[in-house]
């Protein structure tokens, strides 16, 4: 409640007051409004664009009042406010009380900055080599009820994962894997989560890049292990290199 308005006659007069409690997906709208003796509906409008408001645009939120006191045949002034949520982070809105045919001013506020992913570095490993874990964080994300991360299909499916905020990929169990001679890109993707206010997403890619390691040959047949007496052994070597190159094979002095 307030001080003696003007008399009944007068069309409402409506104060848009600077927001509160502005966060980073939600702010709290202010106004003053006094009746013209009727009860008036009032509400605020906001919107990521000042023409849009002022042209009477944008989304609006309705004010619940209760019918006008009046004293002395005069109405009373009254503070009004509407809390509104699922804001984007680190932008600007524009917003102004409205209602009986009468607007209040236009008023402005930012919501608070993004939270982000930390810059994720390159990575380096060898070809057969896992890579050595890591943890992902972020920056400007006190205060949220949760943040988790996840990692693009592409290198879920190479067998990458982010658990718990903290990045692995295992060498593979067969050869050449990961393959020398190659970069993978990988994305992350962050969710930050306010409970009841709102949510945003940030990503962030880097490179694992794999270098060559020469894999050692290996047999593909296995040697007879009996032997007849005046009968000629025979072994029928083959071998297999996975880089595709020409192996060789002798006899090694002794045997």
């Amino acid at each position: 409640s307030g001080g003696i308005a003007p008399p009944n006659s007068a069309a409402p007069q409506l104060t848009t007051s600077p927001a509160s409690a502005v966060g980073r997906y939600s702010a709290v709208l202010n106004g003053a409004a006094i009746e013209n003796g009727t009860n008036v509906a009032f509400a605020f409008r906001y919107s990521t664009s000042q023409a849009t408001v002022n042209g009477n645009g944008g989304t609006e939120v309705a004010v619940t009042t209760d019918n006008t006191t009046t004293s002395g045949g005069a109405n009373v002034s009254y503070t009004v406010a509407r809390t509104i949520t699922g804001l984007t982070c680190g932008t600007w809105y524009y917003y102004r009380l409205h209602g009986g045919g009468s607007n209040g001013s236009t008023q402005s506020f930012q919501t608070d900055v993004c939270p982000s992913i930390n810059a994720i570095s390159d990575r380096a490993t060898n070809e057969d080599t896992a890579v050595t874990p890591f943890a992902v964080s972020s920056l400007n994300a006190a205060g949220l009820s949760s943040v988790t991360y996840s990692l693009d299909a592409t290198s879920l499916g190479r067998g990458m994962s982010l658990n718990s905020g903290t990045f692995n990929w295992p060498a593979a169990s067969i050869p050449d894997d990961p393959v020398g001679n190659t970069t993978y890109t990988v994305t992350v993707t962050a969710t930050y989560t306010e409970a009841g206010k709102g949510s945003s997403q940030d990503t962030d890619s880097f490179d694992i890049v794999v270098s060559a390691v020469n894999d050692l040959p290996t047999f593909t047949s296995v040697a007879p292990t009996t032997a007849t007496e005046d009968v000629q052994y025979v072994y029928n070597v083959t071998t297999s290199d996975i880089e595709g190159g020409a192996v060789s094979v002798a006899l090694v002095p002794g045997y």
